[in-house]
């Protein structure tokens, strides 16, 4: 609420500023809000929305990639990619992954639909404040691997785990 009242307090042209009704400091504030037309996208300003039935959250996600496609004579193949989760102690990733990988290969009457058909999942790209730049919709999306992560006591890293998925569709909406 505080930046958003700040953007509001701050939507002055630029000859107020000239005109000494706001501060050079206030000014900085203004445009560490507002990106800049030339703003560049960056790779960890991402979303991911799985389905509600996995109960994965979008803030357990780590790292994930953009569809990547190879080229042929008739269209083209959707390539599989990792999504990588950070696991935390509660809730467990590890857990929600583990109840997933058997109610796909187990007859588990709620995820009878996602086993036979895939799931929707979408990917998007922020900008500094949060607002949709890019979305990637994925439809008939299967999981091919699951990944529980690798120990070592020698690092002080985050536990993560993950699952490789493969996209049957993809669209890019913006």
């Amino acid at each position: 609420m505080a930046k958003q009242r700040l953007v509001f307090d701050f939507l002055k042209t630029s000859s107020d500023i000239r005109e000494g009704e706001i501060t050079e400091e206030e000014r900085r504030q203004y445009e560490q809000v507002i990106p800049i037309p030339y703003e560049p996208k960056r790779n960890n300003r991402f979303r991911i929305t799985l389905p509600e039935i996995f109960e994965l959250e979008p803030w357990l996600i780590k790292s994930a990639s953009r569809p990547k496609i190879s080229l042929n004579e008739t269209g083209y193949d959707v390539k599989p990619f990792w999504i990588k989760f950070n696991d935390p102690i509660g809730p467990s990733t590890t857990q929600k992954l583990w109840e997933i990988s058997l109610g796909l290969t187990q007859d588990v009457e709620y995820l009878e639909d996602i086993r036979e058909n895939g799931f929707e999942m979408v990917l998007e790209m922020l900008d500094p404040v949060g607002t949709v730049v890019e979305r990637w919709v994925m439809s008939g999306v299967r999981i091919l691997d699951m990944d529980f992560g690798d120990l070592d006591y020698t690092v002080d890293e985050l536990s993560e785990c993950g699952m490789r998925v493969k996209p049957e569709n993809i669209s890019l909406i913006f």
